[in-house]
């Protein structure tokens, strides 16, 4: 899975890790990985990177983006919060509603 992740990404200036795959209506990128019965199921890609550079996302957190970049993958631009922290970031930094 790794090596399929690594695909998907281009570093470039300023430290970020973008995601060139597949976007959601909000730019968060996306993968979709093997389920193991056959099927796929779609995943974050920030969630992702987390996973496989940090390890497992405990019950109850959420992978918050530090630098802002919802196409940002860089294991170093992610953190684990509860979601009532990432919504306070959201507002805290004006982005509660971003344009579409």
């Amino acid at each position: 899975m790794l090596g399929r992740f690594k695909e998907k990404v281009r570093r470039v200036p300023g430290g970020h890790w973008l995601w060139v795959g597949s976007t959601d209506k909000d730019g968060y990128g996306g993968i979709q990985r093997p389920t193991g019965n056959g099927g796929q199921k779609y995943k974050p890609a920030h969630i992702m990177a987390y996973e496989l550079y940090k390890g497992p996302v405990p019950k109850g957190m959420v992978v918050m983006h530090m630098c802002d970049t919802p196409k940002c993958v860089n294991p170093a631009h992610l953190k684990l919060g509860t979601t009532a922290q990432n919504i306070a970031d959201k507002v805290a930094k004006n982005r509660n509603n971003p344009p579409h």
